[in-house]
């Protein structure tokens, strides 16, 4: 099977659209957050199917909003791709 590098990005290794989900709630780490260390990138909002809802920004810096977020995981397979230490992972409800 081959992957395209969009499918790669896009999450083709993802969860399946058929599995179920665990309720889940993403969880920033600043201190490995590119944006937070004051470098130019937003790619976790900009993925977000809930961008300015969930995830909002805030001086130019990634926030999440656990209320609002569904734990779809976009954000958490978009950090790893630009940031060596990815700054965000989905954790499950009950562990926020």
């Amino acid at each position: 099977m081959t992957i395209s590098r969009r499918e790669l990005l896009l999450g083709a290794f993802g969860r399946s659209p058929t599995a179920p989900r665990v309720p889940g709630v993403a969880r920033l780490d600043r201190e490995r957050c590119l944006a937070w260390s004051d470098l130019d990138c937003r790619h976790c909002v900009d993925r977000c199917p809930r961008s300015g809802v969930a995830m909002i920004l805030e001086d130019f810096k990634p926030v999440v909003v656990p209320e609002a977020c569904d734990g779809c995981g976009d954000c958490e397979r978009i950090c790893v791709t630009v940031n060596i230490y990815p700054a965000i992972r989905v954790i499950s409800k009950s562990e926020a």
